[in-house]
């Protein structure tokens, strides 16, 4: 009961051999937990937006990155930041950019959808969006009116365990059957 299925979705996303744009949203924390698990043993990258003016967003996501990677980098583009990421963790890499509903009245989004259309099948990525605030992030990511509209692949909304699920998971143990 340690979300097992929304890792084996995830999973089955990265096994597919194609570029991947993933939403995964739901209950504060929840979407965060479950991807940086995912990330465990994968050349992968964490990246949370703290900033909702486009330009404090960009040099704090560069300074993550250069943190991240070592490698010292300021971007002015998003979908600079998203090539020079994907070119550097090589084969199948995971971009994970979380809070991305920060993302909104940014034009970042709009940046994302160029590299997406234009450059994703170069780098065969898998970026995954993490948010919460499931209002906004449906209409960001998910209505028709979104820049990526089309282009999500897979959208996951996580939710809080129900009661059994809760019990069993606090106790440690498998739910009892019957």
């Amino acid at each position: 009961m340690d979300r097992e299925r929304e890792l084996a979705v995830l999973e089955e996303v990265y096994a597919s051999g194609r570029p991947e744009l993933v939403v995964v949203y739901g209950q504060r924390r929840l979407g965060t937990f479950l991807v940086r698990r995912f990330l465990r043993g994968r050349r992968g990258l964490c990246l949370v937006v703290n900033y909702a003016e486009r330009e404090l967003a960009l040099r704090d996501l560069s300074r993550q990155l250069s943190v991240a990677t070592g490698f010292e980098a300021s971007f002015q583009w998003l979908r600079d930041l998203l090539r020079f990421a994907a070119r550097l963790l090589g084969e199948r890499p995971v971009i994970v950019i979380d809070e991305f509903q920060r993302l909104a009245g940014t034009g970042l989004l709009s940046e994302l959808q160029s590299f997406w259309d234009t450059e994703a099948h170069e780098y065969n990525p898998m970026v995954v969006l993490v948010g919460s605030g499931v209002g906004v992030v449906e209409k960001l990511a998910l209505s028709y009116n979104s820049p990526i509209h089309g282009r999500v692949t897979r959208v996951l909304r996580i939710t809080g365990f129900r009661y059994r699920e809760a019990r069993v998971f606090m106790e440690g143990g498998a739910p009892k059957t019957g």
